[in-house]
């Protein structure tokens, strides 16, 4: 190409304003604003229907819970003796096809008759595109725990 050419193609660009790369991650996104919404007011309905039959979640305790039905039942569990409110802040969603994934930082407040207490760590979440949920899902949900600093690990 010449320079005239380069030089073109260049104002055009120019011109054209700042370009939108269009990600795919605005319905991951939604799918994690209904789950903090379900999951901050306890709403177990709306929270199971956000989960793959076959989901896998995985608690910073480590132990695997699979099924979106034992899923419900341990988030039923933690809801009868706690009040948790969570934040979450995505630092990376990717989508390829039917698939996702995204991972990120929480923050979660607990409370209960005994106190509360303050939890932060890191998360992994994968989804899947799935039509007889008619709509993404979460696949997989890993969390761990971040202690403070100059606590023993």
């Amino acid at each position: 190409m010449n320079r005239a050419g380069l030089l073109s193609l260049c104002a055009l660009a120019a011109c054209a304003g700042t370009p939108k790369i269009a990600t795919g991650t605005d319905e991951i996104g939604g799918v994690r604003a209904r789950w903090l919404a379900a999951f901050n007011g306890r709403a177990a309905p709306e929270m199971a229907k956000l989960y793959a039959l076959d989901a896998v979640y995985v608690p910073i305790t480590g132990n695997r819970v699979i099924s979106a039905a034992a899923i419900g039942n341990l988030y039923g569990r933690i809801w009868s003796k706690f009040t948790p409110h969570m934040d979450l802040e995505p630092h990376a969603v990717e989508r390829r096809g039917d698939l996702a994934y995204e991972s990120g930082d929480y923050r979660e407040s607990v409370s209960a008759v005994e106190g509360a207490l303050e939890i932060v760590g890191a998360y992994v979440f994968t989804y899947r595109n799935d039509p007889s949920a008619e709509g993404w899902v979460f696949t997989t949900q890993v969390w761990t725990e971040r202690k403070p600093a100059g606590e023993a690990r």
